[in-house]
């Protein structure tokens, strides 16, 4: 049954900070969700009326918006996406098991274990543990799903055969998601969140999508994402995080949302027309002024903004490792074998072949900046305290490490090497590059080099 359009709510509630960036507040307390994903201080304005205030549950972890501001519908969505099935990400506890799946990321030469996050992380939190609770989800409604929806549906599976993921793998990722569609309602929210952004994202100018526009599909990915993460952030707080049943699709919700925030991301900063962000970071939604949008790109994302979104996108990606660290084993002999096989090989081979020389310069600048000599013999200050430039030193082994993944692989345009790299980026360097040390920019420009090499796949032509 497609639905109708329902109304729009502003919220009159919200905080101060939602307020002056004129994005809609969740209105949670003592913070809320946009402030705690932007790490930004949350405070609400005196309540003209006690009565105008719904009383709201104190949040466990880091929530996604609440589902009943998460259900309005965008004016431009060809669709509506209401959250009527929101169950979250299991986050794993700091002590992770015996397993360990960083030897699909770093056996050999280097093992790259993020280490526990020291604040709040951007959503969804994947470093809380959770009760063995038992887990009984309700079962969708029957009205859960568009005609859209439908449409997406079989772009996916017509369409997108070697889009995500891993070339030719689309079978089982359809296999997965009908298989969980109903104890993991977000993985297919998430897919066809991706279908809907691929639409958006491979359509000609002037070509009119499936009926729909690019716009419009753009936004309808966003609001399939949003409905995903709130979906997944219930459903997490029921389940353990080494639960064998939901592993397989926490893992692969978890490997197609890190994929389309990233394109997302590298495709905000590129595009003249901002896109809808799941999380309008920066405050300048739609606002396409000179002081949020970059002047005269007319809504570009400026060098700040897209700074704050990438970095967004890294702690996103990093909480993956630590999301199947407890269920490894299992994974490796589940249904996700043939996915995580590629990238395993290819770990394998890079390892047993010379480590390239891609970032050879990258340390020596980081020696040059650490060192107390400076380029004439002479004594100087350094440029980079010792944390910061072991910090540094590990993102540059990391990198290498990808670039050998990635030469190491069969195919060559597909997203895992720089997956990986993201993925064992490491707090320490996240917290310099967040002061936007010269250094740490030039290491990620490096990544820039990475994703490159990759532009034949689609999240990042």
């Amino acid at each position: 049954v497609v639905k109708t359009r329902r109304s729009h709510r502003k919220s009159r509630n919200g905080c101060s900070e939602c307020k002056r960036r004129h994005i809609r507040c969740d209105e949670r307390r003592p913070a809320c969700t946009n402030c705690t994903i932007a790490e930004r201080a949350c405070s609400f304005p005196p309540a003209r009326q006690q009565s105008q205030l719904e009383p709201l549950p104190q949040p466990q972890l880091p929530h996604s918006p609440a589902d009943s501001h998460l259900s309005r519908k965008s004016q431009h969505s060809p669709s509506s996406c209401e959250p009527d099935h929101p169950l979250p990400w299991p986050q794993c506890g700091p002590d992770p098991s015996s397993a360990s799946p960083e030897s699909v990321f770093a056996a050999g030469r280097f093992r790259f274990t993020p280490a526990p996050a020291t604040g709040p992380q951007t959503l969804p939190s994947f470093t809380e543990s959770f009760t063995s609770t038992a887990y009984h989800p309700p079962v969708p409604p029957g009205s859960l799903f568009t005609a859209e929806h439908l449409m997406l549906f079989y772009h996916v599976s017509d369409a997108m055969s070697d889009c995500i993921l891993a070339r030719g793998q689309i079978k089982v990722v359809l296999d997965i998601a009908i298989k969980h569609l109903k104890d993991a309602p977000y993985l297919i929210d998430q897919l066809l969140a991706l279908s809907a952004l691929h639409v958006a994202f491979t359509s000609k100018p002037g070509e009119v999508p499936l009926n729909g526009t690019i716009a419009s599909y753009r936004n309808q990915a966003t609001e399939l994402q949003t409905r995903a993460l709130s979906s997944f952030t219930r459903i997490a707080a029921m389940v353990p995080a080494d639960d064998t049943a939901t592993c397989v699709p926490r893992f692969l919700f978890a490997s197609l949302l890190s994929n389309q925030v990233l394109a997302e991301t590298l495709l905000q900063h590129q595009q003249p027309q901002p896109l809808p962000y799941h999380h309008d970071v920066m405050g300048g939604h739609g606002g396409g002024s000179a002081g949020a949008g970059g002047g005269a790109s007319g809504g570009a994302v400026n060098f700040h903004g897209f700074m704050e979104r990438m970095i967004e996108c890294i702690h996103l990606h990093r909480g993956i490792l630590a999301q199947i660290r407890p269920t490894w084993d299992y994974l490796m002999q589940s249904e996700l074998f043939p996915l995580l096989r590629i990238t395993h090989d290819a770990n394998i081979t890079a390892v047993t072949l010379s480590s390239g020389t891609e970032c050879a310069a990258l340390r020596q600048m980081i020696d040059a900046a650490a060192s107390p000599m400076s380029q004439f013999g002479d004594s100087s200050p350094r440029r980079l305290d010792r944390a910061s430039a072991e910090a540094c030193r590990t993102a540059i082994d990391s990198l290498q490490w990808a670039f050998d993944m990635h030469r190491a692989l069969s195919e060559q345009d597909v997203p895992h090497a720089p997956s990986a790299f993201i993925v064992t980026i490491e707090a320490e360097y996240v917290k310099v590059l967040r002061s936007l040390l010269p250094e740490a920019l030039v290491i990620l420009a490096y990544l820039g080099v990475l994703i490159h090499r990759c532009r034949r796949f689609w999240t990042f032509g």
